[in-house]
């Protein structure tokens, strides 16, 4: 498992979908009955919100700042 960055969209969408995904196999779901897109699809409304949270102070990947960020699409 990859380590994660505090308050990084990318890692908390993972995040959220590494625990949809252990919610869906503790309900008797098995690996083929769902795709990584259900997986993120479904994590969306949570990490919407968490991104929502100003005091999360959310943010993309420092990875990404100076190379792809546009700040019309960080609120």
């Amino acid at each position: 498992m990859r380590s994660g960055v505090i308050d990084s969209l990318e890692d908390a969408w993972y995040g959220m979908a590494y625990a949809v995904e252990s919610s869906l196999i503790a309900g008797g779901a098995k690996k083929g009955e769902y795709t990584v897109m259900d997986l993120y699809s479904l994590a969306q409304p949570f990490v919407l919100e968490m991104w929502k949270d100003k005091s999360r102070n959310m943010d993309y990947d420092s990875a990404f700042e100076e190379v792809s960020k546009s700040s019309s699409l960080n609120p």
